[in-house]
C-alpha cells in the first residue's frame, strides 16, 4: 500500500517520521533514502523549501511530503489526483494533510483542502481527524481513497510548536515552570523595544520559545544539531501527542 502524509515544514517530516517509527510493530517503519514510492513515478520537491522522505515497511511505502508552507498545498494535492488517475494500480490509498491552523478556524482551513481536490475535479466533503472515504471511477472501475485532514490543535490557536510546548508542560511540575518560564522570557525580549530583525511575527515567536523550552530540557544537547535537539524528547509517550497524533498511529501502526 502506498500512503502519503502532506505537512508544512521540514521540522514537520522529522517529527512525523520519528512518531511512526517509534509506535510501528516489528518491523518498523524504516526510513529509506534509496526508494521510490512507484516504479512509475517519482515526486520531485520544487523548491529548497519542499522536502520527502520515503518510509516503508516490507512492500508498504509512506511518502511524507513538506509542501513548504500552509498556502502551499495545491502542488502537491495536484500530483496526487494526476498520479492515482493516471497509475490506479499504484495509487495512493490513504492521504492524509498535516496542517497548522494558526489563527484560522479549523472549518476554514478544511474549506480550503476541500477547494484544491475540487480544483482537480475530486469534490469531497472533509471532516477534520477523520479518514473520509472518496471512490473515483477509472475506465469502469471503482477505485477508494481516504483523505485524512489532522488540522491542529484541535481547541486551541496555533501550530504544531502549540502542541510540543503543550505536551512538555504536561509531563510535570518542573516542565510546567520551564515552558511558562520560556514563554515570558520570549514576551519580555520582544516587548522590550530593543528588536528590528528577529521575532517580528507570532509564527517566530513561538519557534523561539519552543527552541528555548527544548534547550532548557535537554542542556547537554544544547549545542547538537536541531533534529538532534528536537528528537531528544520522547513524544510518542506524552498524551497531548498521542491525542493530536492518534488517526496517524491507527493508520500506520
Amino acid at each position: 500500500m502506498n500512503s502519503v502524509i502532506l505537512c508544512e515544514g521540514i521540522d514537520d517530516v522529522l517529527i512525523l517520521g520519528y512518531f511512526i517509527h517509534k509506535i510501528s510493530n516489528d518491523p518498523k517503519w524504516l526510513f529509506d533514502k534509496k526508494a521510490n514510492i512507484s516504479n512509475n513515478f517519482k515526486i520531485r520537491p520544487q523548491n529548497r523549501n519542499e522536502k520527502i522522505e520515503i518510509y516503508t515497511r516490507g512492500d508498504d511505502k509512506i511518502a511524507i511530503w513538506c509542501v513548504g508552507g500552509k498556502d502551499t498545498y495545491d502542488y502537491a494535492i495536484k500530483t496526487i489526483c494526476r498520479l492515482n488517475t493516471t497509475f490506479p494500480k499504484e495509487r495512493f490509498e490513504e492521504v492524509i494533510i498535516f496542517s497548522d491552523r494558526d489563527k484560522d478556524d479549523i472549518s476554514i482551513v478544511i474549506k480550503n483542502i476541500e477547494d484544491l481536490f475540487k480544483a482537480n475535479r475530486w469534490p469531497m466533503s472533509l471532516s477534520n481527524n477523520k479518514a473520509n472515504l472518496y471512490e473515483y471511477e477509472i475506465e469502469n472501475e471503482i477505485y477508494q481513497i481516504n483523505v485524512t485532514p489532522i488540522i491542529i490543535p484541535f481547541e486551541s490557536e496555533g501550530a504544531l510548536e502549540t502542541v510540543l510546548i503543550q505536551a512538555i508542560a504536561n509531563t510535570c511540575e518542573e516542565d510546567n515552570f520551564v515552558v511558562e518560564s520560556a514563554h515570558q522570557y520570549i514576551k519580555e525580549i520582544v516587548n522590550s523595544g530593543n528588536l528590528s530583525n528577529y521575532l517580528q511575527h507570532d509564527r517566530l515567536k513561538l519557534k523561539a520559545e519552543f527552541s528555548s523550552i527544548i534547550s532548557i530540557t535537554n542542556p547537554d544537547r544544547s549545542t547538537a544539531s536541531f533534529n538532534e535537539l528536537l528528537t531528544s524528547h520522547k513524544w510518542e509517550e506524552k498524551q497531548e501527542i498521542r491525542k493530536h497524533f492518534q488517526l496517524i498511529e491507527n493508520t500506520f501502526k
